[in-house]
């Protein structure tokens, strides 16, 4: 067949170069299909610093990105000069056959611990595994591989800290919320050396971030795994008030291709995913979401029982056990006196933080006479700074079995 001429020849030659170039690329893609050396990493800013009694993120995995030897940070945070990090882990041993979905919350140590044992566990839910860890530096590691996450759902982690001032220590939680089941887990309370501006949380160094762990090189990695996060927030300190990111920034390193980064859900979230070849040009991509001004899952905290009441005679001293609404938020603070059925005070204020504790004492001044009435004056404080109505508990002094 004959060309039409020289504007015959480049029109054919134009549509060649058009396939050779459509060919070329899909060529070009298979061949730098790869993963990120380092995240991505989302990064909330916040117009200022706030010093934070907590700190808070929620995620989730969608099923299409749930692959194994993959770890979801929803947290990383900081301590004064202690950093460290909580988020949930798809485990696989090829040995077995067999894969986990726990949890994970780990402390580095801090320069001036003394053999690296600065942190400690003070509190663990059952079966929880308590390690150090290497190969980022030294610290303390635990993990809970019988969480059993589920993809497609909704959880969120607080990390929260106290003080302790006259035993020098600062105490911080982890805890976990799962939207399906509507409750709280309290997973670990650990102890840090030092309080005030050494152990101090703020939300200069908060992030989130997915990592791929497949330890086998980079053939077999999985690809195309991905997680969705949303809701930031800091709880400022000493009060109820939260402080939201005005924007998130999602960057990784390595080539831009092997990850991408959108908001979905109506703006309300930002979805991150990594290993293969995505159509991304950008080494950063920054989100301004829509957010409330507050976590959806914060509630008021509420007291159900108060029971098992005991005196031992001559003692001045009366113990109990109390329970809390479990799809209330967690405990954080006790406080409790005695009183008589006029409202006086029979002894002091007691006042712990403990989110762990369900068993406690009271005392009164004096030694109480056997069958008279006390009244346990009792209220706790969440985690989230918002206090518990109080509850009151009439107990008649020797009796068994209330």
């Amino acid at each position: 067949m004959a060309l039409n001429g020289r504007g015959g020849f480049m029109n054919v030659l134009g549509k060649a170069i058009k396939v050779f170039s459509a060919v070329f690329m899909r060529l070009l893609g298979k061949a730098v299909r790869g993963f990120p050396t380092s995240g991505p990493t989302l990064k909330p800013y916040f117009e200022a610093v706030t010093v934070a009694d907590g700190v808070y993120a929620e995620f989730y995995v969608p099923a299409g990105g749930n692959k194994p030897y993959i770890y979801w940070s929803s947290l990383n945070f900081q301590f004064g000069g202690r950093g460290g990090y909580t988020g949930i882990q798809h485990g696989y041993s090829p040995r077995t056959r067999t894969h986990t979905y726990g949890n994970i919350c780990s402390f580095w140590s801090s320069a001036s611990d003394e053999l690296n044992e600065g942190v400690a566990v003070v509190h663990g839910i059952r079966c929880l595994l308590v390690d150090g860890f290497g190969g980022e530096g030294t610290g303390l590691h635990t993990s809970y591989p019988d969480m059993n996450w589920r993809q497609d759902t909704w959880y969120a982690s607080f990390i929260r800290r106290w003080e302790d001032p006259r035993k020098g220590l600062t105490y911080v939680a982890m805890f976990i919320y799962d939207s399906k089941a509507a409750k709280w887990t309290h997973y670990l309370t650990v102890s840090l050396p030092g309080t005030g501006a050494s152990t101090v949380l703020d939300t200069r160094s908060l992030h989130g971030f997915l990592e791929n762990f497949y330890p086998l090189g980079e053939n077999g990695k999985p690809e195309g795994y991905s997680g969705i996060y949303r809701d930031y927030f800091a709880l400022s300190a000493g009060s109820t008030a939260w402080v939201k990111p005005e924007s998130y920034t999602v960057s990784a390193g390595g080539p831009a291709s092997y990850w991408m980064a959108e908001a979905v859900q109506d703006n309300t979230a930002i979805q991150v995913t990594a290993g293969g070849v995505f159509d991304n040009e950008s080494g950063s991509l920054t989100f301004q979401l829509r957010q409330g001004d507050r976590p959806s899952t914060v509630s008021r905290p509420a007291i159900t029982k108060i029971g098992f009441i005991e005196w031992v005679e001559g003692s001045n001293v009366i113990t109990f056990i109390w329970t809390i609404d479990e799809y209330s938020a967690p405990q954080l603070k006790i406080e409790g006196y005695l009183s008589d059925r006029e409202g006086n005070k029979l002894g002091p204020v007691v006042s712990v933080c403990n989110p762990a504790l369900r068993r406690g004492f009271l005392k009164l001044y004096e030694v109480p006479e056997k069958w008279s009435y006390v009244t346990i004056n009792f209220q706790i404080t969440s985690i989230f700074n918002e206090a518990s109505e109080v509850f009151q508990k009439e107990y008649r002094v020797g009796t068994i079995g209330n």
